[in-house]
């Protein structure tokens, strides 16, 4: 890499003020918790079922009391940080031309994409950092009376779940109106879901190797999907029964 290309803006940049608001949160959180540390009892609970009651416990002390508000939020937040630096590897390497055999629009159409997903993607992260603390809070009746069950959790990360497609699927979307595709049989269904008969493959790597997706058109890609989503099926099956 020249210094030029050392110098260039990246086209696909880190929201750090997204990510600096979640480890705040995280940090909200863990001083939160000590205003009612002295409340809990001891041994302390470390896990809790569907309904929210505790079933496990241990030895009340500060860094176990705290490494359980840290564990969900402060994992998804590095976790996020390590993704969004990822989208901006991709988009550099995009931009400066070093996927092989890549046109102009193609890649023009993949750095438009991955500049879209960065503010989506952190906000999604931050507001389910936000969700587990509260969960965590709540489970150990930080919150007095309102105590609802697991379900609250499930469809709170549901509902943000969904409304993230969406919105990366209108940002696929917008970046193939700026830089349409060279075949329409190329194109994303809904800005997600790649379907093109034609094509024998069932997975099919997009954006220069950067993404890959199932090719809907081939039965196959049903019954792969089908076995992939069985356990995360079968867990809340279960989750169903025990509460």
């Amino acid at each position: 890499m020249d210094a030029a290309q050392r110098t260039r803006p990246n086209p696909a940049p880190i929201p750090w003020a997204w990510y600096l608001v979640g480890f705040a949160v995280t940090a909200v959180s863990l001083a939160f918790a000590m205003t009612y540390y002295d409340a809990v009892p001891d041994p302390m609970p470390v896990h809790f079922d569907a309904a929210g009651e505790p079933d496990s416990f241990t030895a009340k002390t500060v860094p176990g009391f705290l490494g359980m508000h840290l564990l969900g939020p402060g994992v998804t937040m590095l976790t996020g940080l390590a993704s969004a630096a990822l989208v901006t590897s991709q988009a550099r390497s995009a931009a400066e031309d070093t996927f092989p055999a890549r046109a102009p629009e193609d890649r023009a159409r993949t750095v438009g994409i991955l500049s879209r997903l960065q503010k989506p993607m952190a906000t999604y992260l931050v507001a389910l950092a936000i969700i587990v603390a509260l969960a965590v809070h709540q489970s150990f009746g930080a919150f007095g009376d309102w105590n609802l069950s697991i379900w609250w959790v499930l469809a709170a990360i549901g509902l943000l779940t969904v409304w993230l497609m969406v919105t990366l699927s209108r940002s696929v979307r917008d970046a193939e109106v700026e830089n349409p595709p060279a075949s329409d049989a190329e194109r994303l269904r809904w800005g997600m879901f790649y379907v093109n008969p034609a094509d024998e493959r069932v997975f099919v790597d997009l954006m220069g190797g950067a993404n890959l997706t199932f090719n809907f058109a081939r039965p196959l890609a049903w019954v792969v999907l089908l076995a992939l989503l069985t356990p995360a099926i079968l867990v809340l099956i279960l989750v169903g029964l025990s509460s």
